[in-house]
């Protein structure tokens, strides 16, 4: 498929039909890598780390843990 490059402020705008977003699952806002490769223009979806409650949760020890923190007196009908 031929597609135009066109101006975008101080780049380059390269638009991705419709279809072969659809195929990688692409859409407004996603990140995506560009890299060239042997003299080509390559553009992938960008890994998103999912994260896991039990990893982030194997970080906290007790050197990163805080103790209470005072917010102040109620300042209206807060009950405490």
């Amino acid at each position: 498929m031929l597609v135009k490059i066109q101006n975008l402020g101080r780049c380059l705008a390269l638009r991705i039909p419709i279809p072969f977003a659809e195929e990688l699952s692409l859409k407004e806002g996603s990140l995506v890598e560009l890299f060239i490769e042997e003299g080509r223009l390559v553009v992938e979806p960008a890994a998103v780390e999912k994260y896991q409650l039990h990893k982030l949760l194997s970080e906290v020890i007790d050197a990163n843990i805080h103790g209470e923190v005072s917010l102040g007196k109620p300042a209206g009908k807060e009950v405490w």
